[in-house]
């Protein structure tokens, strides 16, 4: 096993250590011989876990800093007026993006990004398990729960799976040898100074960054990603339900609430298999699984335990996922209704949204659509309002609760109640606009039997739904 190689550095302090991305870190780091401090806002799963492998967390404090500490690592949530930034800085303590961090992690091992707008952590997922099925002790760092493993492991192997994250571009400090671009898309764009070409600048330099004998696996299928293929100067397959995909996808033979069967045709070695995909649904997903057996096939694992991963997925916590927690299930449907089906979804961007809702509608046909979805970050609600509009008008009821800042400034002055009162002028039978302590009032008053509720969004909505 390859070792994180951090020259005369020993001691390492996370700032917004309970970040499911920067704990991760901390937690490899740590399992390799650093001494490791943080500090949040607020305990978590991921902070406990931390502090009973016996990390030292407490909460933000100048008194946290101190000259024993080498660098000083702050999640991109971190504001540059935070206590131990200003303190970090006035003893001149080195502050280091977690994007050089994942570099350094990565530099003595085969490195594997899994990238692009959407879809990276269940394509991390996927290929995380088909790895652990070939017997390979992988180390990984996820942005998600696999149902049956951590987000995260040391392993014995010279693999390192990473879900790379291109919101404030830190995906670009890094050095994989091989990786995946899922799409690209109009997210976090007021970090690409508000162009879109510069994100896709950005993406074209993430995958002509690979070593000439390293190889990026790309969909076709996705407009932009078309658009740049003439510009790639590394080596690339193709992936896709186009017909000029490397790995194409011939035909879907069924896609059923936690199943999916297709034909999978490899042009470049001329054959076709049936893939059988278990606990993840949507055409999204058939996409995202074939991005993971593309890369599989190009580090050599055999076609036959991918397929035997695939049919044995468990799937992965808040990515279409159905609830089957009874408590859950007793909570939200309270009258007892027949056939009411709960799903829990992550996504927050207006695409992400209408793919989970398409893929409702085609499986569940002739139901209601009941959604409660809390908006993620001012930016993103304010530069895709119409968007966000015109997407939540396609449910048959839709439940708004505030907006999850994760710790931005409110300098647009918005709200929910934007959203709602624009709604409500196009269709005002549709929303609701409430309190969390509101919420099963509500549930109880709108469900009706054959409803289908989903809970959608990337911030604290599952822990509200599960606390009330």
């Amino acid at each position: 096993m390859n070792k994180t190689i951090l020259k005369n550095i020993k001691n390492i302090h996370f700032i917004g250590i309970g970040g499911i991305g920067i704990g991760g870190i901390a937690e490899i780091l740590y399992k390799e011989g650093y001494n490791i401090s943080g500090s949040d806002i607020s305990n978590n799963y991921i902070t406990d876990k931390l502090i009973k492998l016996g990390i030292n967390i407490n909460y933000h404090n100048k008194n946290n800093i101190s000259n024993t500490i080498d660098i000083v690592v702050p999640s991109n949530s971190i504001k540059q007026d935070n206590i131990e930034i200003l303190e970090s800085k006035r003893l001149n303590i080195p502050i280091i993006n977690r994007g050089e961090i994942l570099k350094e992690i990565m530099r003595y091992r085969h490195g594997i990004s899994i990238s692009g707008s959407h879809g990276k952590t269940t394509t991390t997922s996927i290929l995380i398990d088909i790895f652990i099925k070939n017997k390979i002790d992988v180390t990984f760092l996820n942005g998600g729960y696999l149902k049956n493993n951590e987000n995260i492991n040391l392993g014995k192997s010279n693999y390192f799976i990473l879900e790379s994250d291109e919101s404030d571009l830190s995906f670009l400090y890094l050095n994989p040898i091989s990786l995946i671009v899922t799409n690209i898309d109009n997210d976090h764009i007021r970090n690409y100074e508000n162009n879109f070409n510069n994100i896709l600048k950005s993406f074209l330099r993430f995958i002509n960054n690979i070593p000439f004998y390293g190889k990026s696996i790309l969909c076709i299928d996705d407009i932009n990603i078309k658009n740049i293929l003439n510009k790639v100067k590394s080596n690339f397959i193709t992936y896709g339900f186009d017909k000029k995909s490397d790995i194409q996808i011939e035909k879907i033979n069924k896609l059923d609430l936690n199943y999916s069967s297709f034909i999978l045709k490899n042009n470049l070695c001329n054959y076709s298999i049936e893939v059988i995909l278990n606990n993840i649904s949507g055409k999204f997903n058939i996409l995202n699984s074939v991005a993971a057996i593309s890369l599989s096939l190009i580090e050599n694992i055999d076609i036959d335990i991918i397929l035997k991963s695939l049919r044995e997925f468990k799937g992965i916590n808040r990515r279409f996922e159905i609830i089957k927690d009874k408590k859950i299930i007793e909570k939200i449907n309270n009258k007892n209704l027949n056939n009411i089906d709960i799903i829990s979804d992550y996504g927050h961007h207006p695409n992400e949204i209408l793919s989970i809702i398409n893929n409702i509608r085609n499986i569940f046909l002739n139901r209601r659509l009941i959604m409660i979805f809390q908006p993620h970050r001012y930016t993103r609600t304010y530069d895709l309002f119409s968007d966000f509009i015109n997407v939540l008008l396609k449910v048959d009821i839709l439940i708004l609760v505030d907006i999850f800042s994760a710790e931005e400034s409110n300098t647009f002055n918005i709200s929910s109640y934007d959203l709602y009162i624009n709604i409500k002028k196009k269709n005002s039978n549709i929303v609701y606009y409430i309190n969390n302590n509101e919420i099963l009032y509500i549930l109880n008053k709108i469900l009706l039997k054959n409803d289908v509720f989903l809970i959608q969004g990337a911030g604290s909505i599952n822990n509200i739904i599960n606390s009330i």
